[in-house]
Formats: structure tokens, C-alpha cells, sequence
């Protein structure tokens, strides 16, 4: 999860772009001098929307740092990946890691959104550390975040061994000694004609006789 996908990053994205705020451009009507629609000239002006338990709700621009249940959640998730000691002993920081995750570091400078998810103040002092570390430049190794221990950039990756007995090496052409034993001792002395239980399948399928 964290070396492998990397999710403290892909949580970046949903904070900078979050696909459940939108803007978009409408279009009103607007009356004429008589008080008609005659000679009504029409105006459009731009809304800000965000979504709420499956609704689009208009919100003023002031309004846009007031989270919402969905806006939480990649908050609270860069919380728990970026605070917690297993997690920080288990991600390798370099440049480019380094440079993602602050990127989300311009939405806490206010505090506003401290005020509504005070557990957020750990990840703003979690940025801050991280914006004075020094780590090594992308490709060469990376910094474990909870110790002082540098990585070679060697990733270790489990391994299922008995997939990888049936599906590794020459797999293919065991399978096909298999296949070429089979048909020679089973299939290939008998038809479709002489087969009995195929007759009989055949009988209760279609009400034939064997």
C-alpha cells in the first residue's frame, strides 16, 4: 500500500482537484424594462457546487473551504498515512515524494480547515518537518520517514510460491506434456459415439436413448 501503489500520493490529487466540487456557468433571464419578458436580455454568471449525499448543492466562493463528509475523507486518510509511526517507518521519501506531498500544504496555511478537522495540525507539522529533511534526489534511494535509515531504492516484494510453482518457468511446456499424456491415455481411444457417459448426458438432455 505504501510502496507498491503509493497511496499517500494518490490521496494528493482528490485534494487539489476533488471531483465532488465542480464549477460550471448558468445561464438567467433578465426582465426588460416593462417588466416583460419582451426584450429580455440574458446574463450568465458562474457557481460554485458541491456534492452532498448524492445532491449538487450551490455554495457561495466564501464557502468553499466548509468540508464536506466527502471532502473529509482524503483529509482524514493523508492523516493516517502520514502520521502514524508504521506507516511513516514503512514509506521511503525522496525529491519527488517529497515535492508531491507538499503540494497540499497551501490548504492548511490558513487554518481553517485545522478549525474543522483538528487532527489535521499533525499533518501541517508533519509538512513542516518534511520541508526541512534532507532527502535524496528521485531514483537514488529514499529516507525512511521514522528513522534515520536510507534505502537503496531495492524493493522486496512477497511472492506466492505455489502459484509461481504452477505458473512459473517453463510452465507452458509442462502443460503441454500434460495435455499430450491425457489425450493420448484418455481421449483419444474413445469417440463421441462410444462414449457411455456422454450418451447418457446426452439421453437426460435431449430424452433420447442411451
Amino acid at each position: 500500500m505504501m510502496e507498491t501503489h503509493d497511496f499517500p500520493l494518490l490521496f494528493v490529487p482528490l485534494v487539489e482537484e476533488p471531483p465532488w466540487t465542480r464549477r460550471r456557468t448558468v445561464s438567467a433571464g433578465r426582465r426588460g424594462e416593462g417588466g416583460d419578458d419582451s426584450g429580455a436580455a440574458t446574463e450568465t454568471r458562474v457557481v460554485w457546487e458541491k456534492l452532498h449525499y448524492g445532491e449538487w448543492r450551490e455554495v457561495p466562493p466564501t464557502e468553499l473551504l466548509d468540508l464536506t463528509s466527502h471532502e473529509g475523507q482524503p483529509w482524514l486518510a493523508l492523516y493516517h498515512l502520514t502520521c502514524s509511526s508504521s506507516c511513516r517507518s514503512s514509506y521511503g521519501l525522496d525529491e519527488y515524494r517529497r515535492s508531491r506531498l507538499m503540494r497540499v500544504r497551501k490548504f492548511l496555511r490558513d487554518g481553517r480547515l485545522v478549525d474543522q478537522l483538528p487532527v489535521l495540525s499533525d499533518v501541517a507539522r508533519y509538512l513542516d518537518e518534511l520541508s526541512m529533511m534532507a532527502v535524496p534526489p528521485s531514483g537514488r534511494g529514499a529516507v525512511m520517514g521514522a528513522s534515520s535509515a536510507s534505502s537503496t531504492g531495492l524493493l522486496l516484494e512477497r511472492v506466492d510460491v505455489v502459484r509461481e510453482g504452477i505458473a512459473g518457468g517453463n510452465a507452458a511446456d509442462r502443460y503441454a506434456s500434460i495435455a499430450e499424456g491425457q489425450w493420448a491415455d484418455i481421449f483419444s481411444g474413445v469417440t463421441d459415439a462410444e462414449d457411455g457417459t456422454l450418451r447418457r448426458i446426452a439421453g437426460e438432455v435431449y430424452g433420447g436413448a442411451e
